[in-house]
C-alpha cells in the first residue's frame, strides 16, 4: 500500500530532481542549462543553500567572481557551517581584486571553525598578492555530486524547529549600517573616491547582508567603474530587499537604461514614482528613459514634472529643450536653454549655449550666435570628457562664424547660413549618430 505524498513533499521532490539534473549539465560543462536549472530552484526556494553556491561556482567559471559574490553570501546564510562555502566564497573575493575584504572573512571563517591546508593556502595567497583575476587554482570551487540527497537526509535526521539555534554555526546577529556609516558612505561616493566606497560597502553588505544599502552603495560604485553586469546584480538584490525605497528602484534603473534593458527601468522608474512621487530624479529619468524608446511627448511631460518640484534643475530643463528640438517646438526649446544659462550650470551651460547658438545660427542670426558662444568660453576649459559633442560643435560654429564674417557679399550670399552641416552626433542628441544636415 502506497501513500500520496503531500504537495509539499511533491515539491521538494521536484527541486531535488532539477538540482541533480542541473549538477549533471554542470559536470558535462553544459552551463547554459544548468544556470537555467539553478535559476528556476532559486525562483522557488531562494534560501536553497546547494544552488545559491553551485550558481557561485559557475559564475566564476564563467569569469565573472564580482557576479558570484551574493550567490556565495546566501549560501553561506543559509549554511555557515560548510568549510566548502567560505573556502570558495574567499576565492572568488581574492579573484574579484577584494584582497582586503577577503582577508576580514577569512578571519570571521575562522571563528566559524575554518582551518586546514586550504586556509594556509588562501593566506599565502594573500600575503604574496599573485593572484589574477579570474585565473584557476588549486583552491577553484568544486561541484558538490549529491549535495541536495545529503541534505535531505540530514533534514530528516535533525530537524530545527523555528527560532532555534542551529549550532555552533548560527549565523551572527545582523546590525543595520549606522548613521556615520551611511553618510561616510554618501560623501565618498559623491567625491568620487571608489575604491574607499567600495571596500566600506563591501564590509556593510558582510556585517548587515538584509540591509539594502550596503548593496545599494556597492552596485552605484560599479556602474561609476564601468562593471555594468556586477552592479545590475547588487543593484537588483538592494531593490529586493528594500522594496519601498525609491533610490533602490531609481539607481536599478540607471543601469538597467545603461544595459539598454529599457522596458524595465521604466517599471523601475514608475515603482520609484509610486513611492515617491515628488521624486525630482526619478522624474527626470523616466523622462530620459522615454526618449530613448522614441515616446518623446511623454518624455517632455515627465521633464515639466521634474521641473514643477525642481525649476532650477538645469540637466532636465537642458534635456527638455533637446527633446523638444526633436518635436521640432524650437521656440520653446530656446526658452528651456536660456533658463539653463540663466541658473548658470557648469554641467548643462555649455550643452545649452551650444545649442541656442546653433538655433540662432539656423534662424541667420550671427549676432546672438556669436553672443551665445562667447557666454560659454569660460566653460570651455571645464568641461567634462562627456561634453566633447558640445565642445566640438563651440569650434565648429566659431568657424563658421569666422569665416562669414571674412567672407565677401557673394560668398555669404551663395553659403547662407539656414543651412547647418554636420557629421556624426547632432548636439542635442547623444544616441543617434549620422551625417546629414540640420
Amino acid at each position: 500500500m502506497t501513500t500520496a505524498e503531500s504537495p509539499q513533499q511533491t515539491a521538494i521532490s521536484t527541486v531535488d530532481q532539477a538540482f541533480q539534473q542541473a549538477i549533471t549539465h554542470h559536470q558535462v560543462g553544459q552551463l547554459q542549462d544548468a544556470e537555467g536549472l539553478y535559476r528556476a530552484i532559486l525562483q522557488a526556494q531562494p534560501n536553497h543553500p546547494d544552488a545559491n553556491y553551485n550558481l557561485g561556482v559557475l559564475t566564476v567559471q564563467m569569469q565573472q567572481p564580482a557576479a558570484s559574490l551574493p550567490y556565495f553570501e546566501a549560501a553561506l546564510k543559509a549554511n555557515p557551517g560548510s568549510n566548502q562555502y567560505w573556502l570558495s566564497y574567499i576565492d572568488a573575493l581574492i579573484q574579484a581584486s577584494l584582497t582586503d575584504l577577503a582577508r576580514q572573512v577569512l578571519a570571521m571563517a575562522g571563528q566559524f571553525g575554518l582551518q586546514g591546508d586550504a586556509v594556509e593556502a588562501l593566506m599565502i595567497r594573500l600575503e604574496e598578492g599573485t593572484q589574477v583575476a579570474g585565473q584557476s587554482n588549486k583552491e577553484s570551487p568544486s561541484i558538490p555530486s549529491a549535495a541536495a540527497q545529503n541534505r535531505k537526509e540530514n533534514q530528516k535526521s535533525r530537524p530545527t524547529g523555528p527560532n532555534k539555534s542551529a549550532g555552533k554555526f548560527a549565523p551572527q546577529k545582523i546590525e543595520n549600517p549606522s548613521p556615520k556609516e551611511i553618510d561616510t558612505l554618501v560623501t565618498l561616493l559623491t567625491e568620487g573616491r571608489y575604491i574607499e566606497a567600495q571596500t566600506l560597502a563591501q564590509a556593510l553588505t558582510m556585517r548587515s547582508p538584509e540591509h539594502g544599502f550596503g548593496w545599494m552603495a556597492l552596485g552605484m560604485v560599479f556602474v561609476q567603474i564601468g562593471r555594468s553586469a556586477d552592479a545590475l546584480i547588487l543593484l537588483q538584490k538592494a531593490a529586493v530587499l528594500s522594496p519601498n525605497d525609491a533610490e533602490a528602484h531609481n539607481n536599478l534603473s540607471v543601469i538597467l537604461r545603461k544595459l539598454g534593458r529599457l522596458d524595465e527601468a521604466e517599471v523601475c522608474l514608475q515603482r520609484a514614482l509610486e513611492i515617491k512621487s515628488d521624486y525630482v530624479d526619478a522624474h527626470h529619468n523616466l523622462g530620459s528613459t522615454l526618449a530613448d524608446l522614441g515616446r518623446l511627448v511623454e518624455a517632455a511631460a515627465s521633464y515639466r514634472q521634474a521641473l514643477q518640484i525642481k525649476p532650477d534643475c538645469a540637466k532636465a530643463l537642458c534635456d527638455l529643450g533637446h527633446t523638444l528640438c526633436y518635436l521640432d517646438d524650437l521656440d520653446q526649446a530656446a526658452i528651456a536653454y536660456q533658463k539653463v544659462l540663466d541658473i548658470g550650470s557648469a554641467d548643462c551651460g555649455l550643452d545649452a549655449a551650444v545649442a541656442l547658438a546653433v538655433l540662432y545660427y539656423l534662424n541667420e542670426n550671427p549676432e546672438q550666435c556669436r553672443n551665445k558662444l562667447l557666454r560659454s568660453q569660460p566653460i570651455m576649459a571645464k568641461t567634462a570628457s562627456e561634453q566633447k559633442y558640445s565642445r566640438n560643435y563651440w569650434l565648429y560654429i566659431d568657424k563658421l562664424l569666422s569665416w562669414h564674417q571674412q567672407s565677401n557679399q557673394k560668398d555669404r550670399q551663395t553659403h547662407g547660413m539656414g543651412t547647418l552641416y554636420v557629421i556624426g552626433c547632432i548636439f542635442w542628441s547623444n544616441v543617434n549618430t549620422h551625417s546629414g544636415r540640420t
